[in-house]
C-alpha cells in the first residue's frame, strides 16, 4: 500500500488580553503555514518564538492527508506546544476497529497510564479554540487496558457485529468540570496545567463542584 503524503497546519494560539484572568478568557489563533514535513512546521515554531510577534499561549500541528475524499475531513495527528516552544501532548487517529467484519489482531487505542498528565481533582486550562477556561478534571482518558476489557465486553454481548460504537471508539478524552458544573471532554492535547493565579473563591467553587 502506497504512502499517503500529508501536509501539517501550524497554529499559534496568543493571548487577546494583556492580563488575562481565570475563569475564562479568550484567544486568538490563526495558521501561520503550512509545511511538508513535522520538523519544518516544529522549526517554524522557534522561529515564530524568536521573531516575538505576540503574547504566546502555544502551538498546535495538525496534520492532514492530502488528495483523500472524506465526508469529514479532520487531521490524522494532531500536537500542542507551551510558548516555549516544547512539545506538550499528541493525539494520533487510531486504526479502525475492524476490517471486513473481522477484529484486527490488535487496537492501540488509549493512552498509556504513564502519558496521562493529570489525576482527578486537579485544576487545568482547557482550550475550546476561542477560549481557555479553567476546570477540575473529573475523569481521565481511558488506558488501552481498560479500552480492551469494554471491548471484549462488547463482543461477548454482539458477537456478530462488524462496527463497533463511537462511545467505545472515542475514550481518548477528558471529563472537566467547571465551577457550575458544566463539563466538557477536551482532547488531552487541550487540557494544560493552570498557569494563572487562581482566586481563593473560585478554587473553592471548583474543588466543591458537581457535573449537572
Amino acid at each position: 500500500m502506497a504512502i499517503k503524503k500529508t501536509i501539517f497546519a501550524l497554529k499559534v494560539i496568543e493571548y487577546c488580553d494583556k492580563r488575562p484572568k481565570y475563569p475564562d478568557f479568550y484567544v486568538d489563533e490563526h495558521i501561520i503555514s503550512y509545511f511538508s514535513s513535522l520538523i519544518k512546521a516544529e522549526q517554524a515554531i522557534l522561529k515564530y518564538i524568536k521573531d516575538k510577534y505576540g503574547k504566546i499561549f502555544g502551538f498546535e500541528i495538525n496534520e492532514y492527508v492530502l488528495d483523500e475524499y472524506s465526508y469529514w475531513a479532520g487531521p490524522k495527528s494532531w500536537r500542542t506546544y507551551l510558548s516555549d516552544g516544547s512539545l506538550w501532548d499528541e493525539s494520533i487517529e487510531p486504526s479502525m476497529w475492524y476490517e471486513n467484519g473481522k477484529p484486527l489482531k490488535e487496537y492501540d487505542a488509549g493512552r498509556p497510564a504513564e502519558k496521562i498528565r493529570f489525576k482527578i481533582g486537579d485544576l487545568v486550562e482547557v482550550y475550546n479554540g476561542e477560549k481557555i477556561w479553567l476546570g477540575k478534571v473529573g475523569d481521565l482518558p481511558q488506558t488501552p487496558e481498560e479500552i480492551q476489557q469494554d471491548l471484549e465486553c462488547y463482543l461477548k454481548e454482539h458477537p456478530d457485529t462488524t462496527n463497533l460504537p463511537d462511545a467505545i471508539e472515542a475514550l481518548d478524552m477528558y471529563y472537566v468540570i467547571d465551577e457550575f458544573g458544566g463539563h466538557g471532554h477536551p482532547d488531552p492535547c487541550r487540557v494544560f496545567p493552570a498557569r494563572l493565579k487562581i482566586g481563593k473563591k473560585l478554587r473553592e467553587e471548583l474543588n466543591k463542584a458537581q457535573p449537572l
